[in-house]
């Protein structure tokens, strides 16, 4: 009864070896961790003095590790004879110990092998899962310890769970040799593929911050500008003196307007005197009536310019315009604009698009505004209109006029800032978004 039971314990005990061998086989994370395990644990099933490792991928042999070696060397001689036995046997796929029979080639380099150490006696275990063995295990038994059926049996009874062991790693690298040969063929897929996605056409303009409904100060009158009071970017109230003309001209001629009536008055009266006694004087009273109420409309119009001689702020905001000093003693007309006035929070943005990128655009898609001095940073405004005629930059150069409102108020944003916008259009292929212009460039070339 004891040697049964001892003989069912072994067993046991054999198969959780196996077992426990199998399951860290399949659980290993690298291809190198299950190489090192195949090579020096399996001796815990079976002993053994030494191993080597063989792939046998597409008729190559090739040596992938030894037992109990971290580092080898592939052109060593001993593994060179091993190389030229491995290449020359008849059936690598089947399991099998080798002999001169099992090599059809290099018998002489098998006796070699085998002689380098008294009575070695070699198992090749090939690992295959349907056909043919991507690798094969090479067992070296030394001193003359031959392999028994047994040993075999339980060999062959392993080689299964190597086998779907090692699949895990070789169906990755089947994906990577495919990746690896088949890899231009996949870029110039990619890249063609990715011509086709639709993406938002967009084009880039240059924009500048102007006053929205600003209040426009023009001439009043004919005549000189004797001086600008006011500093570009100056805020101002309402009352507030913007700028002076000449008043020599316009005084001087009130003055001859006002005499003049004074002296239509006099005659007025004294043929009003002499009308009681004399006709004709009466006749010519009614004359210098007409004459009297030509000469204070005249004084009227007179006495208008001159109050219009000082220019004041008709509202609340800041000053615009160039150069004060140059306004100084030029002559303006009724009419001229001198200066604006505007509301610093109240402003829009103003957007210069080129002819080649006058296309279809979004209104319902924002605009996006990068400022030149803080161009990491986007605004969002709504598109206004686009002018249907090209006119001339203030670079000259012949463009479409935009025009955005802010969606939301912007009260640190001044005026005269310049910066670019992002316009939206229609959804395009990548293909169109890139090569618009090239083609269109290439077209105009070609003439076609």
């Amino acid at each position: 009864m004891v040697q049964p039971q001892a003989r069912v314990a072994s067993t046991a005990k054999l198969l959780a070896v196996i077992n426990r061998l199998n399951i860290k086989a399949f659980s290993s994370s690298t291809q190198q961790a299950l190489i090192f395990l195949m090579l020096n644990d399996t001796a815990q099933v079976l002993p053994y003095d030494r191993a080597t490792l063989w792939t046998l991928k597409n008729g190559e042999r090739k040596l992938l590790g030894i037992s109990g070696q971290a580092n080898f060397k592939r052109t060593s001689e001993l593994a060179l004879q091993w190389k030229s036995v491995v290449c020359g046997l008849k059936d690598p796929n089947i399991a099998q110990i080798i002999t001169e029979n099992s090599v059809f080639r290099d018998q002489d380099t098998l006796q070699v092998v085998t002689r380098g150490i008294n009575g070695t006696s070699i198992y090749w275990l090939p690992l295959c899962l349907d056909g043919d063995a991507p690798v094969g295990l090479w067992l070296e038994r030394w001193n003359s310890k031959p392999w028994q059926a047994h040993d075999t049996e339980i060999l062959n009874y392993m080689r299964a769970g190597y086998a779907v062991a090692w699949d895990k790693f070789r169906s990755r690298g089947k994906i990577k040799e495919i990746l690896r040969t088949r890899y231009p063929y996949i870029i110039l897929a990619a890249l063609t593929l990715s011509l086709l996605v639709r993406v938002p056409l967009r084009i880039v303009a240059p924009c500048e911050i102007v006053p929205n409904d600003p209040i426009l100060v023009t001439a009043p009158l004919d005549g000189i500008i004797s001086e600008v009071v006011v500093a570009p970017g100056q805020g101002v109230i309402y009352g507030d003196i913007l700028f002076e003309y000449d008043k020599r001209v316009p005084i001087q001629e009130l003055k001859i307007a006002r005499k003049q009536v004074l002296i239509i008055e006099s005659e007025l009266n004294r043929e009003m005197t002499q009308g009681v006694a004399d006709n004709e004087s009466l006749a010519d009273f009614a004359v210098l009536q007409l004459r009297l109420q030509k000469e204070e409309l005249a004084l009227e119009l007179v006495e208008y310019r001159a109050d219009q001689l000082t220019i004041t702020a008709p509202v609340d905001g800041v000053v615009m315009l160039d150069n004060p000093d140059d306004w100084r003693g030029k002559p303006v007309r009724v009419g001229e604009r001198v200066l604006i006035i505007s509301d610093p929070k109240n402003t829009k943005i103003k957007i210069w698009i080129a002819e080649d990128d006058n296309v279809i655009l979004d209104p319902d898609q924002p605009v996006k505004v990068f400022l030149n001095i803080n161009p990491e940073t986007s605004r969002e405004a709504r598109l206004n209109h686009v002018a249907s005629f090209t006119s001339l930059s203030e670079q000259q150069v012949p463009g479409f006029e935009a025009e955005a409102h802010w969606i939301e108020k912007q009260h640190d944003i001044k005026m005269g800032l310049k910066g670019n916008a992002v316009l939206y259009g229609d959804n395009v292929s990548l293909f169109y978004y890139i090569f618009r212009k090239p083609l269109a460039y290439l077209r105009a070339l070609l003439g076609i």
